[in-house]
């Protein structure tokens, strides 16, 4: 392995880790909030790279002062990090399109 391939590899090792801990907060301060969320996305399947973003599904029915309160929640996680996210709501996805984010 080449340098640059050891410096990149190293990069994304920790930009991996650090978007395991800020999802780690958000699903934690959500849960205490009553809020289910699950990570979902590259970083759940191995392959999150240097420019993946962390990929955050919410469940049950979310009306517009919930969405206000995970938003919230997640962009004070993220700030400063220079990590993109998505937020995904169950309550937006037909049943099918849940389970395909799901996995199931």
């Amino acid at each position: 392995m080449n340098r640059l391939a050891a410096v990149n590899r190293q990069r994304t090792e920790q930009r991996r880790q650090l978007a395991l801990d800020l999802a780690r907060r958000v699903t934690d301060a959500a849960a205490r909030q009553g809020i289910g969320i699950d990570l979902i996305g590259s970083l759940t399947h191995g392959d999150f790279g240097l420019h993946s973003d962390v990929d955050l599904f919410v469940h049950g029915d979310t009306d517009p002062s919930r969405r206000v309160q995970v938003e919230r929640l997640v962009a004070t996680a993220f700030r400063g990090a220079e990590i993109p996210y998505d937020i995904v709501y169950a309550s937006d996805l037909t049943a099918a399109r849940t389970q395909e984010f799901l996995g199931g």
